[in-house]
C-alpha cells in the first residue's frame, strides 16, 4: 500500500451503517442469536453502526445493541415468559390473566441500565404506530421515535412498539409523548440493512 493510497483511504468518509430489527414477537430469539453471534465473534461490529432501528421484539434488540447489554438476558426472559404462558393450558399467552406487557415493563425496568435513554438517544429509532388525529376518523401512521429524554420514555416506546390492541386489551393503551402508540404499521426504512 502506498502513502498516497493510505492518505486517500483516511480522507474518505466512513460509510454510515445502520441496522434494523423487525417486529416478530416470540421469534425475537432469532434477533438475540444475531446479537450473541456479533458479541462473540465480531464485538467491534456494533460500534460501526450509527443507528439501530427496531419494532416490537426488534426494538429490544436494538436497545440491547446500543447499550452493549448481554443479548442472552432478553433471550432467557422470553424463554421464561413463554414457559409461564404454558401454565394456562387452554389459551397460553392469549389467556386474559396473562399480562405480557406488565411482564415486559417489569423486565425492562430491571434490565436496562439507568442511563439507557442517554445511550440510545439519537442512535436508536423505535418504530410504532400512532394516529393522525387531524382527520375526521383518526388515521394510523408510522412514527419513528429516537430522541429519548428519560429511561421511562424509552421503556414506554418499546412497549408502545410491541402493543397489539385486542390481544392486550383496548384500555390502558401505551402513550409516548402524549400519543397513543401501538404495533400495527411498525416498519423501518427499506434502505436500512435488515436482520
Amino acid at each position: 500500500m502506498t502513502a498516497s493510497s493510505v492518505c486517500r483511504e483516511a480522507s474518505t468518509p466512513k460509510r454510515k451503517l445502520e441496522i434494523s430489527f423487525g417486529g416478530c414477537g416470540f421469534l425475537g430469539v432469532y434477533h438475540v442469536g444475531v446479537g450473541k453471534c456479533v458479541v462473540d465473534h465480531v464485538p467491534h461490529l456494533f460500534d460501526e453502526f450509527s443507528g439501530f432501528y427496531g419494532a416490537s421484539a426488534g426494538a429490544i434488540t436494538a436497545v440491547c445493541a446500543a447499550c452493549k447489554s448481554d443479548p442472552m438476558v432478553p433471550y432467557k426472559w422470553v424463554k421464561k415468559t413463554f414457559e409461564a404462558s404454558r401454565e394456562h393450558k387452554l389459551l397460553g399467552a392469549l389467556h386474559p390473566s396473562f399480562n405480557l406487557y406488565a411482564r415486559l415493563r417489569e423486565f425492562l425496568e430491571g434490565f436496562l441500565p439507568e442511563d439507557a435513554h442517554k445511550k440510545c438517544r439519537n442512535k436508536v429509532k423505535i418504530s410504532m404506530t400512532t394516529f393522525d388525529e387531524t382527520k375526521t376518523i383518526p388515521e394510523p401512521k408510522n412514527w419513528l421515535v429516537s430522541n429519548f429524554t428519560t429511561r421511562k420514555e424509552l421503556i414506554n416506546a418499546i412497549i408502545g412498539s410491541s402493543f397489539i390492541p385486542g390481544y392486550a386489551g383496548l384500555k390502558d393503551l401505551p402513550k409516548v409523548r402524549g400519543k397513543v402508540c401501538i404495533y400495527i404499521l411498525s416498519q423501518v426504512h427499506s434502505s436500512i440493512w435488515k436482520v
